[in-house]
């Protein structure tokens, strides 16, 4: 991704949408480090990751798979050009829509970033078009990769109840019915991945998770505040060894939605 600072060439105004503005100085060359974020622009990135990637039909979104630290992350371009793209923005929607992006309504957030991102227009598309384009790659990559949580490839069952690496495996990724979820496949387990959604932001809770063999392994995990998402956890002590297959249960807590991503011992010596 190519992304320079652009320059203008001329001093005047110019015209967003049908009315003149004054060139800001962020529109401008700056070969200045960029400051860290503040906090309206972390608020403002959270709000475009999520618009791209929402949650508001209650599935996991961006916030859940905690876009934010790829943004953010300094190996990656966007970090260097957050003052300019929330500046952008801002005065964009504040001309065109009469608020602050983070002040617009869900339908009115997607509208702006589709005239920013030339999605209605060449004409009226950002000179930051790649740092857009960029955040949008960056939201997707953290849910459909996992790079940071797994809630992402666990909601789209990635890799599914597969061969996982070894043939006959249950490894995997299952989606609960209920309170229980039917895993298929041969070996024991060596190591699960718990990924659970509450049905409101969820506070500390105490949840218990039942092996096919009736083992109960009882953990406390960290919810991601902000969001639904009750659990993203490894699990290692008190399930490895246990059979893969058969009916897998979790209960504490108000979870709505969950899933197991199973790896087994057949995996292992593959």
């Amino acid at each position: 991704m190519t992304m320079e600072r652009r320059t203008f060439l001329w001093t005047g105004a110019i015209l967003i949408g049908t009315l003149p503005a004054g060139c800001r100085p962020w529109m401008k060359r700056d070969e200045r480090p960029e400051p860290g974020p503040s906090d309206h622009q972390k608020a403002t990135l959270a709000a475009m990751a999520e618009t791209f990637i929402p949650s508001s039909d209650g599935s996991p979104g961006a916030r859940e798979s905690d876009a934010m630290s790829l943004l953010l992350d300094p190996a990656y371009p966007v970090a260097g050009y957050v003052s300019e793209l929330v500046s952008d923005l801002d005065d964009w929607c504040r001309v065109r829509h009469f608020s602050s992006f983070v002040g617009l309504s869900p339908a009115k957030r997607e509208q702006a970033l589709e005239e920013r991102m030339g999605l209605r227009g060449r004409l009226i598309a950002s000179w930051y078009r790649p740092v857009y384009e960029g955040v949008l790659a960056l939201a997707k990559l953290s849910f459909f990769g996992g790079l940071t949580r797994a809630v992402g490839t666990t909601f789209t069952e990635f890799p599914g109840a597969s061969a996982g690496y070894a043939p006959s495996s249950a490894a995997g990724v299952y989606r609960a019915d209920g309170a229980a979820a039917t895993v298929t496949g041969a070996g024991r387990v060596s190591s699960v991945r718990v990924t659970a959604l509450g049905a409101a932001a969820p506070a500390t809770a105490t949840l218990q998770l039942v092996t096919p063999d009736g083992r109960v392994h009882t953990f406390t995990p960290a919810p991601a505040a902000g969001t639904t998402l009750l659990a993203d956890a490894q699990l290692v002590d008190g399930v490895a060894g246990t059979t893969a297959a058969g009916t897998w249960k979790l209960s504490g807590g108000n979870i709505r939605a969950w899933w197991l991503a199973i790896r087994t011992d057949l995996d292992e010596r593959t």
